[in-house]
């Protein structure tokens, strides 16, 4: 039995010293867990993150080269514009509309009518275009308005066919002005108060009647250079006759007592016009005149007669046109150029015959064999056009009533 007891002891006395090592490590490997990592354990990590940050690199962009900056590969390329965001489209007045952009966090718009683009704005401009001022906000809005207020309430707009735009306004019944416009540059005013004005420039005629209604044509045939004084047939076989006294040039109509019946001269603005019968006749200072006979399909030459009426009393100075003082003759020329007349406002009150015109001028040249129309409205015919015809003769000449031609802008012929 004693010897049983040592053995007990001996054996317990060998596996404690054999336990003891192993619960020592066991409470070391616990502490290495929460104990801050070492600089020599740090190495790994770092080296393991950029291998990681490596192997990612490639799948999105290529590492810069060493001694290229990374900034400018940023930014758009040299001399461009950042790129343009679409934000909205703003329908304006006038058929105008305006597409705004943000670029670079700021706005612009541009400003397009009849598919083309007039101009652009950045953030906090305005432009004026055909008496529209057009402003761009610093918010994005788009703000639109006349610029108009001495010319009257505005009625009607229009294009011709040589690219002239046309706006024409209302003051009174018998007292209408227009404004014409080329790339949105005004050419100037023209204001029929009471008569019927008229601008010319090359070979594009047109006429503002008191009454707002308008004519247009192109002098291509139909034109006499430097009328030398006398007595001219019109197509429509009405006979005028063209005059130089005091240092100006007029022209008054004939019939078949002789001539003159109503002479008008050539005012301070450079032109007058008459109307004869179915004939509208715009005469210039230097003494060239054109005439367009009202619903003639075409417009030929004046023929000079002579210095009076030949046979006075036998030429009867018909009118061969159909035009009963409604303006809707059609005349028997058989020139090879058309011309279109325009209107939008039926006269009320008997008009005169004769009456004088004032001008402005346009500058488009129209090539030869084009043609012209006028301010473009729905509803538009001939005995619309002019205020003055039939038998009211001399009613508006004779009362003296007087118009001024606002000028902008002279022909360079009339200096």
């Amino acid at each position: 039995m004693r010897f049983a007891l040592r053995t007990a002891i001996a054996t317990a006395v060998l596996a404690g010293a054999a336990l003891t090592p192993v619960a020592a490590a066991t409470t070391a490997f616990a502490a290495e867990g929460t104990r801050p990592a070492t600089a020599a354990d740090a190495k790994p990590a770092a080296s393991d993150a950029a291998g990681a940050a490596t192997a990612v690199t490639p799948d999105t962009k290529p590492a810069a080269p060493a001694d290229k900056p990374a900034g400018p590969d940023a930014k758009p390329a040299a001399g461009n514009k950042g790129e343009r965001e679409p934000v909205k489209t703003v329908q304006l007045v006038e058929g105008m509309s305006a597409q705004v952009f943000t670029v670079d966090g700021a706005f612009e718009a541009d400003v397009h009518k009849g598919g083309k683009t007039l101009f652009t704005l950045k953030e906090g401009e305005k432009r004026t275009y055909n008496r529209v001022e057009v402003y761009l906000k610093a918010d994005g809005r788009v703000i639109s308005r006349q610029v108009d207020e001495d010319m009257g309430a505005l009625i009607r707009t229009g294009t011709l066919k040589n690219g002239t735009y046309v706006k024409i306004y209302q003051v009174s019944t018998y007292h209408h002005r227009a404004d014409a416009f080329i790339d949105g540059e005004s050419l100037g005013v023209l204001d029929a108060n009471g008569r019927s004005v008229a601008s010319q420039n090359d070979v594009q005629y047109f006429v503002l009647n008191a009454d707002g209604s308008t004519y247009n044509w192109l002098g291509l045939e139909n034109v006499v250079t430097g009328a030398k004084p006398g007595v001219y047939k019109l197509p429509n076989g009405q006979l005028i006759k063209i005059t130089y006294a005091e240092g100006r040039y007029a022209v008054s109509s004939c019939d078949s007592d002789g001539c003159p019946r109503g002479v008008l001269f050539v005012d301070d603005t450079g032109r007058v016009v008459s109307r004869t019968g179915s004939a509208v006749v715009v005469l210039d200072r230097n003494g060239t005149f054109s005439h367009y006979i009202i619903g003639a399909a075409t417009q030929s030459a004046a023929v000079y007669v002579g210095a009076d009426v030949p046979g006075t009393g036998t030429d009867k100075g018909t009118d061969k046109g159909t035009d009963k003082g409604t303006g809707t003759g059609t005349g028997t020329d058989k020139g090879g150029d058309k011309a279109t007349p325009t209107a939008t406002a039926t006269p009320t009150a008997t008009p005169a015959a004769t009456t004088a015109q004032g001008t402005i001028s346009q500058t488009s040249v129209v090539p030869k064999g084009g043609v012209a129309a006028g301010a473009e409205t729905a509803g538009e015919s001939d005995h619309t056009l002019l205020i003055a015809s039939g038998a009211g003769a001399a009613a508006l000449s004779a009362a003296g009533l007087g118009f001024v031609a606002m000028r902008r802008r002279q022909a360079a012929d009339r200096g």
